[in-house]
């Protein structure tokens, strides 16, 4: 059980509050989409009481000649890391210029997560 993320297109991707209450989320895809939206933004040792988890955008992406592939092949590892997650079913990814963007789903116990989208931020 996670608190409910305003997830929405165009939002904030902050805490939902609906009449002063913040719904819970627990759903297996969308408790495993939202970890993965949370995963997805943090930077490697951001969190201070897990210096492992996030991704390493500073240390293997940012500032360094990657691929595409290897961008794809980073995230794709974080992904799985996450507790739950059985597989990636879809995966569209692009790079224009220095902007790189992806969309995928995850197999979850529970079912397919909906959408997600990466580097739209």
């Amino acid at each position: 059980m996670d608190l409910k993320l305003n997830t929405g297109v165009g939002e904030d991707k902050d805490m939902l509050f609906i009449n002063g209450e913040c719904p819970v989320v627990t759903e297996t895809p969308e408790v495993v989409r939202q970890r993965l939206l949370i995963r997805l933004r943090t930077l490697y040792q951001e969190w201070f009481l897990n210096v492992d988890y996030g991704v390493p955008y500073l240390e293997r992406i940012l500032g360094h000649k990657v691929s595409k592939s290897t961008v794809d092949a980073i995230l794709q590892e974080h992904i799985y890391k996450e507790k739950g997650v059985l597989e990636i079913v879809e995966w569209t990814s692009m790079l224009r210029g220095r902007d790189y963007s992806c969309t995928f789903k995850v197999k979850t116990i529970g079912g397919v997560t909906d959408t997600i989208s990466a580097g739209e931020w």
